[in-house]
């Protein structure tokens, strides 16, 4: 299976094998931030149809989300046979899932480090600094950058990560006055 990097700090974008992969239009990138934010959970029909065409949905709706589902399964696994199991945009009952691991997603990588220099802040304020280094490193613009507007599932993972990095911004200047304090008092 090829690789597959997803970025949601500023405008969606995915990597498959190292090329850009063509999202499409607003609704299926709004598809693939769902996916993505609800990082594996699967995610009803009914819950993505009223994220991505708010209360006035077309006639042939699920018809409309099928054909959005089959066109990211293209990009992101382009060398999988027709009629395969996907191994990545997954069916369930009801709903779909996006199996992605969390070192390939920079939102979910940015989490898991803010959470790791937590952890490090006992260890030492060294180790700490460098993890919300990292992570402030990938923030790239507003989350989920111009899907915002439609999806309020999508408004508020983005408004999560924001007040998250403003968290993280804390922590790194606690952690270097820390530091600070204990180097002026060696």
């Amino acid at each position: 299976m090829r690789p597959v990097k997803v970025r949601v700090f500023g405008e969606l974008a995915v990597e498959v094998d190292g090329a850009s992969a063509d999202l499409g239009g607003p609704k299926p990138r709004a598809l693939l931030a769902l996916l993505v934010a609800a990082e594996g959970r699967p995610v009803s029909v009914s819950h993505l149809v009223d994220q991505i065409w708010g209360e006035q949905p077309p006639a042939r709706v699920e018809a409309s989300l099928q054909s959005y589902v089959a066109r990211l399964r293209r990009e992101l696994e382009p060398a999988r046979r027709a009629r395969a199991t996907d191994d990545r945009l997954r069916t369930h009952p009801g709903g779909y899932s996006l199996a992605l691991a969390a070192e390939h997603v920079d939102a979910r990588r940015f989490t898991e480090l803010i959470r790791r220099a937590r952890s490090d802040v006992a260890a030492g304020p060294a180790r700490a600094e460098a993890s919300l280094e990292e992570a402030l490193a990938l923030w790239r613009g507003d989350p989920y950058a111009g899907l915002t507007e439609t999806s309020t599932s999508l408004a508020a993972e983005a408004l999560r990560l924001t007040e998250l990095r403003l968290t993280a911004l804390e922590d790194l200047w606690e952690v270097r006055t820390a530091r600070d304090d204990r180097t002026a008092a060696a």
